[in-house]
């Protein structure tokens, strides 16, 4: 079986295993799964003041998991708890992959826009869902994001006319242990046949060490990219991307590495 180096925190499934885990299992490869990424939740209160707001908004927006799960904290501090989220039952729920839908879900809202497998599809989507609307009458979308966040939905949204109130929500920073759990993976078990980056953070923040600790990384390792945005960013650290899967799922991930 072939070793994959997954740049991404394991995460269980109401199946058992994490599904990326499983699929690159049922494909024959041994996934080995280090978080690159950590996160810290942030200004809570102010998203809590937002989230009472509904009638004040059009429409929520949601790129991450990470934004999903900091509404659910503010929706626990926050005055009714979860009866806050009843508001916005009515109103809709943009999402980029199945993931972060699921995540909604789970809140009681539903989505649209699952599908969309980037930031640029998804705000298509949006965009076409407000094309009829008077723009001038039309309240603001709320965008919960990180503080990396890219600017390319805003500015796509902006340029149709839609208003976008981001609040920054939580803080993406390298995982602690990231270094040296690589540095312990290649000395164990030696070179991945394949690096797999989620996110173009995670590319950021695990470089330097992956081209210390495995210095044939550009000749003898493929990589695959979720998305192309993360794609972009491994390319612009001078290495080839293998693979790029369309949308952040487990089985577009092994179509692209196949």
């Amino acid at each position: 079986m072939k070793h994959c180096l997954v740049l991404r925190a394991a995460k269980s499934s109401p199946n058992g295993d994490d599904p990326y885990e499983k699929a690159l299992k049922d494909a024959k490869y041994l996934p080995h799964f280090v978080p690159a990424l950590q996160f810290e939740y942030i200004n809570t209160q102010e998203l809590v003041s937002h989230l009472q707001l509904a009638e004040k908004f059009s429409g929520l927006i949601f790129t991450s998991q990470n934004a999903v799960e900091s509404v659910a904290i503010a929706a626990k501090q926050g005055a009714g708890n979860h009866q806050m989220l009843l508001k916005w039952k009515s109103l809709p729920t943009f999402v980029v992959g199945k993931a972060t839908a699921k995540a909604v879900n789970a809140l009681g809202l539903s989505v649209q826009g699952e599908v969309s497998g980037n930031a640029a599809v998804l705000a298509e989507n949006i965009i076409k869902e407000y094309s009829v609307a008077d723009k001038a009458k039309l309240n603001p979308l709320l965008f919960p994001c990180g503080n990396l966040k890219r600017e390319e939905l805003p500015q796509l949204l902006d340029s149709a006319g839609l208003d976008l109130h981001a609040v920054t929500c939580y803080k993406t920073m390298p995982h602690c242990e990231c270094a040296r759990n690589i540095t312990e993976l290649v000395s164990t078990h030696g070179a991945p046949a394949w690096i797999i980056f989620f996110s173009p953070s995670g590319v950021q923040f695990s470089y330097d060490t992956l081209t210390s600790v495995l210095p044939s990384i550009q000749d003898t390792i493929k990589i695959a990219a979720i998305g192309p945005t993360t794609a972009d960013a491994v390319r612009k650290c001078g290495l080839v991307v293998t693979a790029v899967a369309k949308s952040p799922t487990p089985a577009s991930l092994l179509e692209a590495m196949q």
